[in-house]
């Protein structure tokens, strides 16, 4: 297990080693979401910059599902602490209160 840095927190977020070369490329920071927040890097494609989820990279998940941070905490983006499913699913499991306002 390694750690990525975000630009805008004191924290780090949790990767597994084999994702840590790949993610590392990258600048994160933490941006809010509806609900919550998440690890994001922006990157230029042609004349557009798109903001991907950091979870969601790992998954490699482009697509109208959703990956769940199975523990409740975003700041774990370990490949066993996510599973890609749907909305419906995710929106029915109850999260454990995991205060992951608080980092490791």
């Amino acid at each position: 297990m390694k750690y990525i840095p975000l630009s805008n927190r004191i924290f780090k977020v949790k990767v597994d080693d084999d994702d840590y070369d790949f993610l590392s490329r990258f600048s994160w920071f933490a941006k809010d979401s509806r609900f919550d927040e998440y690890a994001c890097t922006s990157i230029r494609v042609k004349d557009r910059v798109l903001t991907f989820r950091m979870h969601r990279l790992i998954m490699r998940c482009f697509n109208e599902l959703t990956v769940d941070h199975l523990n409740g905490n975003h700041w774990d983006n370990r490949k066993q602490n996510l599973e890609v499913v749907t909305n419906e699913v995710n929106a029915s499991r109850g999260k454990p209160d995991t205060g992951d306002d608080v980092p490791f």
